[in-house]
Formats: structure tokens, sequence, C-alpha cells
């Protein structure tokens, strides 16, 4: 689908109309790192987490993407599911299953006619997803010296974590600490802390507007050459220029005929970037 002029225009003319109206109304979106950490949660089995930051549907601050209040909600419900599905998908839910969970819940919410269904849909796709991570996590089965260093680098990755502390979190020696991650895990902590802030900046990379200092930053690494150093080393190539090849086009959305007029637009010029 080629965009024209006219198309252009009118963008640009809906979008300015749509910026003043949330301006006089106070409104805003949810920021991106909120974003961000509910579907990291989402794909952690962290169901405390998951619950703590899931905003219903009905909340103006996710945006306006139909004048109709049912249909508003049924837009949002399938970015999420979308969106979902995509981060599972990258955490270890098989594509096959990922995917046809995607599809039931989709034809679902196609069929559903009440605010109340699409909300009662919401929260179940949100626990199905979230019940599919736990056990994925449960089937590999660590101590629980391992699992609580897990939880701990899971829950620091934006801060400096030493070993001391560590050990002083599983109640156990550095040495034998150290020794009994290796042989639970097949690679060092200090591997695991890398490759735990390489993945996540890549999400980082894909899913947000943050620049590489922020990323470098938030990571807690010692500086954005350092930072650079260490992504090239895991990837092949440098932030920058694994965003500009995949900023984006894991989203996933679906077909163009289940969206509205604008977001078909979006979704082209998502796929272009």
């Amino acid at each position: 689908m080629k965009i024209t002029e006219t198309d252009l225009q009118i963008l640009n003319r809906e979008m300015t109309k749509t910026l003043f109206e949330q301006r006089e109304a106070a409104m805003s979106h949810l920021t991106l790192d909120r974003e961000y950490l509910f579907f990291n949660a989402i794909k952690n089995g962290d169901r405390k987490t998951v619950f703590a930051l899931m905003e219903p549907l009905t909340n103006e601050h996710l945006g306006k993407l139909s004048d109709n209040p049912v249909r508003n909600i049924r837009y949002h419900l399938i970015i999420t599911i979308a969106l979902t599905t995509r981060f599972c998908i990258e955490a270890g839910l098989m594509p096959e299953r990922a995917y046809a969970l995607s599809d039931i819940y989709i034809r679902r919410a196609d069929k559903c006619t009440k605010e109340e269904e699409l909300t009662a849909l919401h929260r179940e796709v949100i626990l199905e997803f979230t019940k599919a991570m736990q056990k994925i996590k449960r089937e590999t089965v660590m101590s629980l010296p391992i699992l609580k260093i897990y939880d701990y680098i899971e829950t620091h990755l934006h801060e400096k974590i030493s070993l001391e502390e560590l050990a002083e979190e599983a109640a156990l020696s550095k040495s034998y600490l150290c020794d009994l991650f290796k042989r639970e895990t097949g690679t060092t902590i200090g591997k695991y802390i890398s490759a735990r802030r390489i993945s996540t900046a890549k999400d980082l990379l894909v899913y947000t507007e943050y620049t590489v200092l922020d990323i470098s930053n938030y990571l807690a690494f010692s500086s954005m050459s350092h930072f650079i150093s260490v992504f090239k080393a895991a990837t092949g190539m440098t932030p920058k220029e694994y965003r500009e090849q995949n900023y984006r086009k894991h989203f996933n959305l679906p077909d163009s005929h289940s969206l509205p007029a604008s977001l078909k637009v979006q979704q082209h010029q998502s796929a272009s970037l």
C-alpha cells in the first residue's frame, strides 16, 4: 500500500487535532518503561508484578483508537495480544503454542460486544500467557539458592551487582556459590549477568526509543563505549546497527483488515522503518 501526499496531509491534520485534544484534556500515554516492564514481567512469569502493572483497557492514557468505546477496547486488546505473543516467544514459549493462543484470543475478542466481556478476556489473556511462562520456568529445575540468584539478578540489572551481594542473598560462601551456579547453569555468574543485560538491551533497542546512552546507563555499564563493545561481542553488531535492523519489526501486529484505518497507516510505516 503506497501512502500518497494526500494521505500524509490527512494524517498530519488528524495528528495535530489529536495532540491538541490530548493537551486540552491533560492526557498522556503510558510511559514506555512501564509498558516494557509489564510485558517483561509476563515473559518472566512474574504474576505479582504483572497484575501490579496491568492497566485496564478503559484507561484513557492508552490512547483513543476509535470513537466507539467497545471497538476502542477491542483494538487495544488485539495489540496487547500481539505484543504479549512476541515477548513470550522470545523468552522461550513455543511459537506454535504462542500463535495458537494469539489466534484463539483475537477471534474471541472479535466476538465480544460489551466492554465487560473484553475486560474479562483481557485479564484471561494476560493470566494464560503468564501461566505458560511460569510453567517454562518451573520445568528448568534448579536449587533454591540459584533461583534466588536468578530473581536477584533480574531485579537488579540496572545496578552494579557484586559477588558479595549475591553470596549474601543465597546465604552461601562466594566460592561455593560460583561452583554451584556453574554446575547448575553451565555458565559463570559474570557471563550470565552480561547475557541478561544484553538480552534486555536488545528489547529496549527494539521496543523503545531510548538512546544507546540511556540504555547503557540504565543497565549499569561502566561507559557507553564498554556497552557497545560488550554488545558487539555478543551480537556481531553495534547497538545502533541492531536497532536499525530490528526496530519494531517484531511487533507482529494482526492482519490489517482487523485494524482501524489509522492503525493500518501506522503498521505500514513501522514495516518500512
